[in-house]
Formats: C-alpha cells, sequence, structure tokens
C-alpha cells in the first residue's frame, strides 16, 4: 500500500495540470485497496509512524468517499471448505486477536527441506520441468534473512557439482543505481546492481498482489506488521494447496497458567486503520 505522500503529491500534481486549486483539480479519481492488507513502510517507525502514513491520516480524506465491495466473489464457486477458509481469512484481516488457529485444511510441516522438496518437487533431480512450473508456487517468509537461507538451500539441492565462472562483461542495460534516503551516516553510499534475485522464496511484503496457485509459509520467524498473516494466506484461495512450517513451540500466557499450543500463529491488525 502506498504512503499516503505518493497520493498527495499526484493531487497537488492534478491541481497544478488543470489549474485548478480545488481538490485533485476537480477531477474524479478512483483509489482502490484492502485495509487489511500491509500498510506503507515507515523506516524505522512503530505503530503510530506506520498508521500516521496511511491515507486515512491524510488531509486528502475528508474529499474521499469510501465505498465497500460487499460481494465476496471468491465464495461464489468454492467448496464448502474453501468458504471456510475465505471467512478465517476475512476474520484473519480484521480480527485484533493475537493468537489465530489455522485452518485443519493447512498442512503443517517439520523442516526447511520439506518446505522446500513439498512445493518444488525432485528439485534435487535433473528433471525437466513444466512451462510455468516456478510461476504457480512460491515459499514465503517475514524475514529476509530466513529468506536467502531458504534459497541458498533450495540451490544447494541441485545436483550436480557447483562450478563458478568468472567475467569481467559490463551489462550497459537495465542497471539500477541505489542511494539509500534515509541513512544516519555523513556520507551517501550508492550501489550499483542488476536487478535478479533468486526467487524460490520471498518475504511476505513482496509478494503483495500477486496470486500463485501454490504457497509454502514460513512461520519459524512470526509477523511482525499489520496485514502481513492475512497476505500471505491470501495469495492462493485453496487452504488445501498451502503448507506452514509453523514455529518450533509457541506458548500461550493465560493469567492462572501457560501452555504449548500447536497449529497456532501470531496475527497483527491494527483496528485504526479498518474502516
Amino acid at each position: 500500500m502506498k504512503h499516503k505522500y505518493c497520493v498527495e503529491t499526484v493531487e497537488r500534481a492534478l491541481r497544478d495540470v488543470h489549474n485548478d486549486s480545488r481538490p485533485f483539480g476537480r477531477i474524479s479519481v478512483v483509489l482502490g485497496g484492502d485495509y487489511r492488507q500491509i500498510l506503507p513502510v515507515a523506516p524505522k517507525g512503530g505503530r503510530e509512524q506506520i498508521v500516521s502514513a496511511f491515507l486515512r491520516r491524510s488531509l486528502l480524506w475528508g474529499h474521499v468517499q469510501a465505498l465497500t465491495l460487499a460481494d465476496k466473489m471468491r465464495l461464489d464457486y468454492a467448496t464448502p471448505e474453501n468458504k471456510l477458509f475465505a471467512e478465517f481469512l476475512m476474520k484473519a484481516g480484521s480480527n485484533p486477536k493475537q493468537i489465530v488457529q489455522l485452518p485443519l485444511a493447512i498442512q503443517n510441516l517439520e523442516t526447511v527441506r520439506d518446505l522446500i522438496l513439498l512445493i518444488y518437487p525432485r528439485l534435487n533431480e535433473s528433471i525437466k520441468r513444466q512451462d510455468g512450473f516456478l510461476t504457480k508456487r512460491t515459499i514465503l517468509s517475514a524475514r529476509n534473512d530466513d529468506v536467502s537461507s531458504i534459497n541458498d538451500e533450495a540451490l544447494h539441492m541441485f545436483p550436480g557439482e557447483s562450478i563458478t565462472y568468472l567475467a569481467a562483461d559490463k551489462i550497459q542495460e537495465n542497471e539500477i543505481s541505489l542511494t539509500p534516503s534515509t541513512t544516519k551516516m555523513p556520507f551517501q553510499m550508492t550501489q550499483r546492481q542488476f536487478p535478479i534475485r533468486l526467487s524460490y522464496a520471498m518475504i511476505i511484503n513482496k509478494s503483495q498482489g500477486q496470486s500463485v496457485k501454490y504457497v509454502r509459509l514460513d512461520l519459524r520467524t512470526l509477523v511482525f506488521s499489520h496485514g502481513q498473516l492475512y497476505v500471505a494466506l491470501s495469495r492462493c484461495t485453496s487452504a488445501s494447496r498451502i503448507s506452514v512450517l509453523p514455529r518450533s513451540s509457541l506458548i500461550l500466557f493465560t493469567p492462572k497458567f501457560s501452555y504449548i499450543v500447536s497449529h497456532h500463529t501470531t496475527n497483527i491488525v491494527y483496528p485504526e486503520v479498518l474502516l
């Protein structure tokens, strides 16, 4: 979801182009979004800063007419099991309950190797893959370091010896120079990169907006921001095509006692951003 500053910048540009001081230059603008999804990034910010970056905290919100889509299109042709899953997703996106039980149709896994080979079967064998094999599936995790670890392990499963080729060719097109905009250092660092990254696994935030047939979810590191669990589980429309590698133990505390729960995970929802 975009930072409110992006919409405000477009709004100012429209006023300039149309030479009209009224909001958005007096033209109709349609904005779409799901408030259950991940909110704008506020570098080094906490909950207050993240919520403040949301469009509803913009002065423009007073000029917005909010319309809600009421029909659940994904339920029209769904099986009873998937209807329950869709209802679970709606609750996961709006209920601030911090510990949730995952649907029973979602399979629990035990190791990272199981996580990889279940979604990329026979990855460790030299076989010909069908077109679109990789684009129909993905592994999601909350943190970049876990994603890198999973990608490395998947790469090491390939059969044969690894060979390193050294080259001095220069890539002329599609280079990207990255200069961090927020840093406490007294100087600027620029990194030039070619935009390709191994992606057997990706972070949950990166998957927002995508739809895949098969999802494997690494929840060893618990979600830490609004909408992450909702986004991760809603990339796939069927609970039977989702599997989870859970944290080894999740301890639930109550005023009188504590106990270990299975097939549960944490969920974070900021009620103040929901309509």
